[in-house]
């Protein structure tokens, strides 16, 4: 009796298990030059529903990811990749300290932390 109910939860926490993603994107507006252009972090959420952060690792960003994503989902962060050109630079990208902070979070809570190419 025990084994199906192991089943049946194991069922159920792998359908709460969530892939989300994390990209980063420039503010485009008329009043910055390009050069200049403010890098966000967007949390792209079920049902399309975007969270905007300023900074990568942020408290604001531990806990909506604490509270929107269940322990065994995988979280990718996108980085602004354009097929023809490669990479974005202007972008700002985290810092390792900031990448590993982050790492350790996302462990902790139960969450895998993937990273698209060239991050």
């Amino acid at each position: 009796m025990s084994v199906i109910v192991l089943c049946l939860l194991l069922n159920t926490l792998a359908a709460l298990a969530r892939d989300i993603h994390l990209v980063a994107r420039y503010v485009h507006d008329d009043s910055t030059a390009w050069t200049n252009r403010e890098t966000v972090f967007v949390l792209l959420l079920p049902d399309n529903y975007p969270v905007v952060f300023k900074t990568f690792d942020s408290k604001d960003m531990e806990r909506v990811i604490s509270d929107e994503l269940p322990s065994g989902s995988d979280l990718y962060f996108d980085y602004d990749m354009n097929l023809t050109l490669g990479p974005n630079p202007q972008l700002k990208i985290p810092t390792e300290a900031q990448i590993q902070r982050f790492t350790v979070f996302c462990k902790k809570k139960g969450i895998t932390l993937r990273f698209s190419p060239g991050v």
